[in-house]
């Protein structure tokens, strides 16, 4: 006797949807480039990078706290670039090499980047939460940690406002 196809698919479909699931991996909450600033480890988010780029030459601004770079003229923009390592005041004085624009609702932001170390992804139960006695625009930071960089939490700082 033999059985039909869609009788058989039916059983096939019963047996799959009863097997253990083993290796399910977690949704990703976050992704995009993993750098180094000021020697600490971020991610930035990929939806809010809008270019990394090697650092251009960058005009200074008079009177500027030292975490205030300059400005930079990218792809006709200027663009406002902050040195999170500096701002942050973290032991690490090493150069920026490379310059990430973040987009923000607020206008593109530069940050100075020391180094990319590839392009990651943090998945939903990865992420702790951030320490909040730094007072760093971070989402949270991950097991060996990696601090997932708030874009929105850091252009809303009122030290970034020029003028």
């Amino acid at each position: 006797m033999t059985v039909p196809d869609d009788e058989r698919l039916r059983e096939r479909a019963r047996a799959l949807a009863t097997r253990p699931r083993s290796g399910v991996v977690a949704a990703i909450a976050h992704r995009g480039p993993e750098v180094r600033i000021g020697g600490e480890r971020f991610l930035l988010p990929s939806d809010r990078v809008r270019e990394l780029r090697a650092m251009p030459r960058l005009t200074k601004l008079p009177d500027a706290p030292p975490w205030l770079r300059g400005i930079a003229y990218v792809r006709g923009e200027l663009v406002t670039v902050a040195d999170l390592g500096r701002w942050f005041q973290t032991i690490s004085r090493e150069e920026n090499a490379y310059l990430a624009v973040l987009s923000s609702p607020r206008g593109p932001l530069g940050v100075g980047v020391a180094e990319v170390l590839g392009f990651r992804e943090v998945h939903v139960g990865e992420l702790g939460p951030a320490n909040e006695q730094t007072g760093r625009p971070v989402v949270g930071l991950t097991h060996d940690g990696v601090a997932v960089l708030d874009v929105d939490a850091l252009v809303a700082r009122r030290e970034l406002v020029i003028g």
